[in-house]
């Protein structure tokens, strides 16, 4: 019920630190085909164009709704990973202050 940045805002209020997703996954350079690595893929591709509007969920998660926990905070101990849990429940239940 509250926007990304919101969310966020939130999350570090709380010490947790946090960003937006980058990009929607298959526009990741991690993905970049070309003719000389992937022949037979880059070939498909050229073919066959990908389209943002076939990637809905993607692109919504993107760039409107996703967020990224920094890793390493995910290799802490377990009462390291308790802190994210009670950051976020704390949020859903004082989310009806952060609409205003």
């Amino acid at each position: 019920g509250i926007s990304r940045d919101k969310f966020i805002q939130a999350l570090e209020a709380e010490g947790i630190p946090t960003r937006k997703l980058f990009v929607p996954i298959y526009k990741d350079p991690l993905f970049n085909l070309n003719s000389y690595d992937t022949p037979e893929a880059w070939q498909y591709y050229q073919n066959n164009k990908l389209d943002s509007k076939d990637f809905p969920v993607a692109e919504k998660a993107g760039f409107h709704e996703g967020i990224a926990l920094w890793h390493p905070i995910l290799l802490e101990n377990e009462s390291e990973l308790d802190d994210i849990v009670i950051a976020v429940e704390k949020i859903i239940t004082n989310v009806d202050s952060l609409k205003e």
